[in-house]
């Protein structure tokens, strides 16, 4: 009995204990973390700073062209890959109230973030997250949603402008062990794409072995909006066969303070029936209110939905209403 509950409270607890431990890490480790990103500036080349010729010139102008919105955009709205990939120390402490037609109301709160940890190697870093968490997130079955929390180590071997490996190892909420490895590649073949492949492999109690593929290709139309094609697929030995979610959207920076995306989304599973358990359409509408720290979000979506194959689909309403704040150092 003693032991079922110290694993009850694990699990309860293990988000907030870290994020408090985070909070009380950040300010201590802010002076160190900028004075040893002012010491590395250091060109990975033989040429200066300075030193650049025509053809690197145009090449990084274009590719700031090509990313510079993308990233802007997946910073503003919070995506989980966007905060692994920064080189600052993040945290997002998050409360949620959902509505839904069909499902109970449910009221959650969150945490995730990043800790440089310079003391002890400029490549060291320490992950928390609650969830993933992007738009095709809100058009899903309720209850398919992954919200275990988990802290990891991260340890970057390689960092360049288009590849990045990593290697991480932590826990889940549970104290189950996880370990793996996450590479990235991204591409800009002209000023106005931008794309990017992410790989995971990773092993953990629950799931066992499971490989995460995201794929997300986009389209700048101006200088404030684009279009974004994101996708990506689960597979493991736990997993519904194949687990794959697609959605489409158009994002678009109102000014430096809001944004919005308009998406389409839609997710399945191959096993143990080829299923398509949702669809349907959705606008995230963000924007800073009384500090520039603080993040107010509106989501109503509608979604198309089936649990199981013998179920009938039932179509309803959702709005999630989310507060935010992001502390960046």
């Amino acid at each position: 009995m003693v032991t079922l509950l110290y694993r009850v409270l694990i699990d309860l607890q293990l988000q907030y204990l870290l994020l408090a431990i985070l909070l009380l890490a950040v300010p201590a480790l802010a002076v160190d973390l900028d004075t040893e990103q002012e010491a590395e500036q250091e060109p990975e080349t033989g040429q200066g700073p300075d030193e650049k010729n025509w053809l690197d010139t145009s090449h990084d102008y274009v590719s700031d062209q090509a990313d510079e919105l993308a990233q802007w955009l997946d910073s503003f709205f919070g995506q989980r890959v966007a905060d692994i990939e920064s080189a600052s120390s993040i945290l997002r402490l998050t409360s949620s109230y959902n509505i839904d037609e069909i499902e109970d109301d449910e009221f959650k709160l969150r945490g995730r973030g990043k800790l440089q940890l310079p003391a002890l190697s400029d490549r060291l870093s320490l992950i928390f997250s609650g969830s993933e968490g992007d738009e095709s997130d809100r058009i899903q079955t309720a209850g398919d949603e992954s919200d275990d929390g988990q802290v990891a180590l991260q340890y970057s071997v390689q960092k360049k402008p288009r590849h990045e490996l990593d290697l991480f190892g932590g826990v889940r909420a549970g104290l189950k062990a996880r370990v793996g490895i996450r590479y990235r590649y991204q591409y800009t073949p002209s000023a106005n794409y931008f794309h990017r492949f992410r790989q995971e492999l990773a092993y953990d109690q629950s799931d066992r072995a499971i490989s995460t593929t995201r794929l997300d290709l986009s389209y700048k139309l101006d200088h404030n909006s684009l279009w974004r094609w994101a996708n990506r697929v689960r597979y493991g030995e736990e997993t519904d066969g194949v687990e794959w979610r697609s959605s489409v959207g158009w994002q678009e920076r109102l000014s430096p303070n809001k944004a919005v995306t308009y998406f389409v989304g839609v997710n399945g599973i191959t096993d143990p029936d080829k299923l398509i358990k949702s669809y349907g359409p959705g606008i995230r509408y963000r924007q800073t209110v009384f500090r520039d720290y603080l993040f107010l979000d509106l989501v109503p979506s509608y979604s198309w939905r089936k649990k199981e194959a013998g179920y009938d689909r039932e179509g309803a309403w959702s709005f999630d209403l989310q507060l935010e704040m992001f502390f960046e150092n």
